[in-house]
Formats: C-alpha cells, sequence, structure tokens
C-alpha cells in the first residue's frame, strides 16, 4: 500500500535529529573480530504516533477511511524520530560494542569472549523496551556479515574505503584545469578530514605541475585560499603519470 503524503509532509515542522554518516559506523569496528546483527521487524509500526496527531495520518480506500496508529512510511519525520529512539536505547553502548542505523543493529566484540554478553545486553535492552526482532534476518556470531550494503570482517580486507564525485558549480566551468585539479584535491580532503586530519599521506595525482603548488609564487587569491587549507594537512603531492595509472576505471 501506497500512501501520499507530500501535502501533509509540506506542513510538518521537520525532525532536525541527523541521520549518522555511514562510513563513521564502520570507523568503530577496528579491531573487531566477531558479529551479529539484528534486524527489527516493522520497525516504525513499533513506534505510536500522538493520539492527538492520528486523524492528521488518515486515508482514504475504496471501502472507508483508515488512520495510522503507530508511524508509517512516506511521513517525512519517520526516520529521524526512529533514528532518534534508537540512539536513546542504547546510548550507553554506542561505541563500544553496538552500531545502530534505523532498525539494523551490529553488535560486535574485540574478543569472543565478550560478545555472548554484549549480545546479552543488546537484546535483554530489546526486550524492556517492547522492540521485536525479525529473526529470520538476524545472524550471530559470524567472523564475516553483511551489514548496510558492506561485508564487514575481522581480516580487515585492503579495499577502497570510499567514493566520491559531485557536479561541477556553474562558476568552476570556467576553472582552467590546473584549478580543477587542485579543487578536486581540496574536494577530497575536506570529505574525508576525519581519516585525513593529524597523519602524514600522499595524494597521488597525473596533473603534473601540482606537485610545485606548494613553490609557487604567481597565486591568484582562489589558489591562495586553497593552499592556506592545504597547510593545515600533512600532505605530500605525488606525481603519477595517466598512462601509469593501469587500474584505472570508468570512474576515472
Amino acid at each position: 500500500m501506497c500512501i501520499d503524503y507530500r501535502q501533509l509532509n509540506r506542513v510538518t515542522i521537520r525532525n532536525k535529529y541527523h541521520l549518522p554518516r555511514i562510513d563513521d559506523l564502520f570507523d568503530q569496528l577496528q579491531g573487531a573480530i566477531v558479529f551479529s546483527k539484528i534486524d527489527l521487524r516493522s520497525c516504525y509500526h513499533q513506534l505510536k504516533i500522538r493520539t492527538e496527531d492520528v486523524s492528521k495520518t488518515t486515508f482514504r480506500t475504496r471501502y472507508m477511511h483508515y488512520e495510522f496508529l503507530v508511524i508509517s512510511c512516506g511521513l517525512t519525520n519517520t526516520p529521524a524520530a526512529f533514528m532518534s529512539l534508537m540512539n536513546g536505547v542504547f546510548n550507553p553502548f554506542l561505541d563500544s560494542f553496538v552500531i545502530v542505523f534505523i532498525d539494523d543493529i551490529l553488535v560486535y566484540s574485540k574478543i569472543e569472549k565478550e560478545h555472548v554478553d554484549h549480545l546479552r545486553i543488546v537484546l535483554g535492552i530489546l526486550g524492556r523496551q517492547k522492540l521485536y526482532a525479525k529473526f529470520s534476518k538476524c545472524e550471530f556470531w559470524l567472523t564475516s556479515i553483511a551489514f548496510l550494503g558492506n561485508v564487514v570482517s575481522k581480516e580487515g580486507d585492503k579495499n577502497v574505503i570510499t567514493y566520491a564525485s559531485r557536479q561541477l558549480k556553474v562558476h568552476e566551468r570556467n576553472y582552467p584545469t590546473h584549478d580543477l585539479e587542485l579543487a578536486a584535491v581540496v574536494f577530497a580532503l575536506k570529505i574525508w578530514r576525519h581519516y585525513l586530519y593529524g597523519v602524514k599521506y600522499e595524494v597521488f595525482t597525473d596533473h603534473r605541475s601540482l606537485q610545485h603548488e606548494f613553490t609557487r609564487k604567481d597565486l591568484n587569491l582562489r589558489q591562495r585560499r586553497w593552499i592556506e587549507f592545504l597547510k593545515d594537512y600533512d600532505v605530500t603531492i605525488q606525481y603519477h603519470p595517466g598512462k601509469a595509472n593501469v587500474v584505472a576505471d570508468a570512474l576515472s
């Protein structure tokens, strides 16, 4: 069943509670060796709507009119409201051995013997809060598990951490090639600051002149601003010829 709540959503005061960044969640898993995943059953239907707001969810079918007593998909504040609930419920254990993303719960442990205690705590909380899981979608005590579109394992295989891209803004389309290359480096440092700030690392580019960016004298105001930004990082820019980039793909 699909209900069009667009008119209601337009006049709803938005819940500003933020959803966590998925890459930030996975940063917590360093050193974990055993995992269990719990998926809640019809999660949104486990949270009641305030009595005075029930009438706002009214919808019509060919049989009669109905109202939701619990929150429903399609309401603008549904994800934020449920995320707030879950974070409140598990707050003492977040960043320790629990990751929560809306209705997906990952329990992880760095010592196998501790995992039974961690599971007991999480399942106990769900029971006391009357939050019900769908057993067929739960997995327990695994060394490799699929979670939020990723495969998490104790081996920690070296894979791409993340991808990023964006369209050029209107004014950026007039930038010369050199400035576009430098803008790409600045863009990468901004979105991956939580990985890069305070550590030494290298940036590989197929644009040779970027190597000499820190020693150039004839910089315009935009370039000077970017160089000042780069000085906050311990970065070395290395030239890597495009012809030698044998692992390049359609995204390169």
